[in-house]
């Protein structure tokens, strides 16, 4: 591999790392809206295997997590009618609908 690939390569993953931000502890998120600002995959999978949800596309997305310390997600619920996005600039919670 060349250098300035790896180079390239490095910074393009740092970016994507820099650009990733926590959600804020007590608002409540759709499963899609923390897929949109974070690396929270995961964290949904654990949540919603804590919360006794099915891990699927189904309740990522139609999933409403709770936010707690340090990004992390407590409370899972799944919202039969979809999952409302209030916005990034919103002073409120995404909910179910």
């Amino acid at each position: 591999m060349h250098f300035s690939t790896l180079v390239t390569l490095t910074l393009s993953v740092l970016s994507a790392q820099a650009m990733a931000k926590d959600c804020t502890k007590g608002f409540y998120y759709c499963g899609g809206d923390l897929l949109t600002i974070g690396s929270y995959h995961d964290t949904i999978m654990q949540a919603l295997s804590t919360s006794h949800l099915a891990p699927d596309d189904d309740h990522i997305f139609r999933g409403l997590f709770q936010c707690v310390d340090g990004g992390l997600l407590g409370e899972a619920k799944y919202c039969a009618n979809g999952c409302w996005l209030a916005g990034s600039d919103s002073p409120n919670s995404d909910r179910c609908i």
